[in-house]
């Protein structure tokens, strides 16, 4: 009788193993993902995707050439095929880094702006941000121009485009003409990295308008643009090392001052390099990020409904051990939809979860496998029709860009 129950006891534990990692597994991915063909060659790295007002999908990349030169190239899908992959600009000086990587911004129509990180000097952060203007829809290039004109060899990127004013090109991003870092590398005095804005239209730049003195020194920028006001969030960067997020707005023809969104209060001497991400429409929008105060990794959105005056308390998203690297989109109605990195065991795993404005939380969903490591970038996701699009840079001996759809349906 005895040895009966060890063996009925055997038993069960067996069968309650099987049934556990099933459930796991089921948990994780619940949702029909599909992989998408990339126009991008073997090697390439760093997709970002754009969805045109014609309901096309845009991404751009970074081919390697050889060792030491790249070609920055876009492709365009229409919902059943991959334009030819064009090219931007091509050059053995690019600045290649895995958070701040090259994009491409539909202006309107087939006028098209791209920026790409660009060596200004022989230092290893002697870089500027480099623009270029398409107004045949890629055919050709404009010459390359830097928006940032302080002629100081030092840090420049994370750029965000957006439109203000009507037809002009804004741009936001992070500018290190204070930091002070010497192009020898040997010595470091290290300052304080700044906001800036500026705009350009028909071939003319406007002026250089300082948004925010100090800030965190490599986390992305976003930009939103509602009813013609402009919204910019990033990571701020306190004296305290208090490193908040951060939104200022554009507003009847001025910049506000910066407000906080939500003070999460962690300290952290060093960056994160984990930026916000901003979307919405004018009924409701919101802001999504990663923080980890006292050592609590977590992700979270809070939700505006005055255009970014105020932000409601967050919601934690994540399912308990995330790295960040998040993402969001606006659904129809008024749900939204977060991406962002999650550990699993030694890896890690692109996650989605829908978000309600009253707190309502969908179910967690895994969109794929990723690898933790830097190189894999910051997964990129964008909707399209009835579709979710996203994208990243996949590690190992077969490396290039990952693409996967979903229905938005199966949410």
């Amino acid at each position: 009788m005895k040895r009966w129950n060890l063996y009925t006891l055997w038993y069960y534990f067996v069968v309650c193993f099987v049934f556990s990692l099933f459930f796991s597994a089921c948990s994780r991915q619940t949702i029909t993902v599909e992989d998408l063909s990339s126009p991008a060659s073997s090697g390439s790295r760093y997709p970002n995707l754009l969805v045109t007002s014609e309901n096309s999908l845009m991404m751009s990349w970074l081919e390697p050439l050889n060792d030491d030169s790249w070609s920055f190239k876009y492709s365009e899908w229409n919902g059943t095929n991959w334009a030819p992959a064009r090219t931007i600009f091509s050059g053995n000086r690019f600045f290649v880094n895995w958070a701040d990587f090259p994009s491409i911004y539909q202006l309107d129509g087939d006028t098209l702006a791209a920026h790409w990180l660009y060596m200004a000097g022989e230092g290893t952060y002697d870089y500027d941000i480099m623009v270029s203007i398409s107004n045949d829809r890629g055919e050709s290039w404009l010459l390359p121009e830097s928006p940032h004109r302080d002629g100081v060899l030092g840090e420049h990127g994370f750029l965000s485009f957006f439109k203000v004013e009507g037809k002009k090109l804004g741009m936001a991003w992070l500018d290190g003409r204070n930091m002070n870092i010497s192009s020898d590398n040997e010595t470091q005095n290290l300052g304080q990295m700044s906001l800036y804005s500026t705009s350009w239209a028909h071939g003319e730049w406007g002026p250089e308008i300082l948004l925010d003195e100090r800030v965190c020194e490599c986390c992305p920028t976003s930009a939103l643009v509602v009813d013609d006001q402009v919204m910019i969030a990033y990571r701020d960067r306190s004296i305290d090392e208090v490193r908040n997020m951060q939104v200022v707005r554009f507003s009847e023809g001025n910049w506000t001052l910066p407000t906080v969104i939500h003070n999460d209060d962690w300290m952290i001497p060093g960056c994160p390099v984990n930026g916000p991400v901003l979307a919405g429409n004018n009924n409701i929008l919101a802001a999504a990020w990663f923080t980890a105060p006292d050592g609590n990794a977590q992700v979270n959105i809070a939700f505006s409904s005055d255009i970014g005056q105020f932000f409601q308390n967050p919601i934690r998203v994540d399912s308990g051990n995330p790295l960040g690297r998040v993402d969001l989109v606006k659904l129809p109605g008024n749900d939204f939809l977060v991406s962002w990195m999650e550990w699993w065991e030694e890896d890690a795993e692109v996650k989605v979860r829908t978000v309600a404005p009253d707190g309502t939380l969908g179910k967690t969903h895994s969109v794929g496998m990723i690898d933790a490591g830097r190189g894999s970038g910051i997964p990129q996701m964008v909707l399209l029709r009835n579709w979710i699009y996203l994208s990243w840079t996949e590690i190992g001996e077969e490396s290039g860009i990952t693409l996967k759809w979903f229905k938005v349906n199966d949410l």
